[in-house]
């Protein structure tokens, strides 16, 4: 399989660290062959970049996704420009569900509505709420260890 490798970072599951949407499809279509008495089903934030490449690959296999929104949709949209909204909610009605995130347990809607550390908190109790519903994961990930909480390093470390 190309473009992809084990990592270690992860002991309860089989993860995977993907260079390519191609290395997406490549997986996605293992998973499903080795599960064709399993219904598959992709779970994303739908956020920009990989999220959205994620599920696209999945559509193209026929499979379908869940959503799973860091915060209340107004606030959450808010993270994406007009284009990058329009293209959110063309996946978003196309799920299958769709579940908000529980509130972190420093977290209201009034104190995650602007960027800040409750908004980084908030996308890592989505984070981790989505590893917690994930047999399998899998990340598009550049090995950068940024220290952002809630980013793509933080959640491979919970």
């Amino acid at each position: 399989m190309p473009n992809h490798r084990h990592s270690p970072a992860f002991a309860r599951f089989q993860v995977f660290l993907l260079c390519s949407y191609t290395a997406f499809i490549d997986i996605l279509k293992d998973i499903k062959n080795s599960h064709k008495d399993k219904e598959i089903i992709l779970i994303s934030p739908l956020a920009d970049g990989a999220d959205r490449l994620f599920i696209y690959a999945g559509m193209k296999l026929g499979l379908r996704y869940d959503v799973l929104l860091p915060m209340p949709l107004k606030l959450y949209e808010k993270d994406f420009n007009d284009n990058s909204k329009n293209e959110f909610y063309k996946l978003y009605f196309g799920a299958r569900d769709i579940k908000e995130a529980k509130l972190c347990d420093t977290c209201t809607n009034e104190n995650i509505s602007d960027y800040n550390n409750y908004r980084s908190l908030q996308y890592q109790k989505m984070g981790r709420e989505l590893v917690d519903k994930c047999d399998t994961m899998i990340f598009m990930f550049n090995g950068v260890q940024n220290n952002l909480i809630g980013g793509t390093a933080d959640i491979l470390s919970y």
